[in-house]
């Protein structure tokens, strides 16, 4: 979380519509300030994608404005997974699971599904029985966050796709999601969870 330096504007605002967001809601960080780049070195159409043309900068961040005041970054606008309608942050679904004793790891993408526009997918690291750690993930996720951001994929890998940069692809692990689910790889589990009809599949 961060304060803007002084000479900085920032807004976060629905990408959709380009109205400011309420507090607490998720949207696209935009800032303006003289420190600003002009834009993208003879990349016209990168340049206008970027700045619009009241000079403010579309950074391509989710985040959202504290009570307080503060920006809190949640991800990339490109990574969020619109389920049933709704937009949720991978970010917090990881970092949820996280804190599950055995989890090294977790990375979180939107797979597509007719019904619901996208169902959630996890990918995790961990040395333990993915069997038994997803009950683990389940009851700790219960707590944090809502039910429907849940996973209904999980599946375990020793290491996730990167690019150059060492940053996770996430388009990788979506093929790789799909692929399992064309294989018929998953298999379904019912939920530990209290009075919940709750079912996830999973992959081992």
């Amino acid at each position: 979380m961060f304060w803007t330096i002084p000479n900085t504007e920032a807004r976060i605002i629905d990408k959709d519509t380009g109205a400011d967001s309420q507090e607490g809601q998720l949207g696209e960080l935009i800032i303006r300030s003289p420190n600003c780049m002009l834009g993208y070195y003879k990349k016209e159409y990168e340049t206008s994608q970027a700045l619009d043309k009241d000079g403010w900068l579309h950074t391509g961040d989710l985040a959202s404005k504290t009570t307080d005041g503060f920006i809190k970054i949640d991800g990339r606008i490109k990574d969020i997974i619109i389920r049933g309608g709704e937009n949720i942050s991978p970010t917090e679904i990881e970092v949820a699971m996280c804190e599950v004793d055995g989890v090294f790891d977790a990375k979180v993408v939107g797979v597509y599904d007719e019904v619901m526009g996208e169902k959630i997918a996890a990918a995790i690291i961990s040395n333990s029985n993915v069997e038994d750690l997803c009950q683990q993930i389940e009851t700790t996720l219960e707590n944090k966050i809502s039910r429907n951001k849940m996973p209904e994929y999980y599946f375990k890998v020793d290491s996730y796709p990167v690019n150059s940069n060492g940053k996770v692809v996430k388009n990788e692990l979506k093929k790789i999601v799909h692929r399992l689910i064309a294989e018929n790889k998953f298999k379904e589990r019912e939920s530990c969870l209290h009075n919940s009809k709750r079912k996830y599949r999973l992959y081992q």
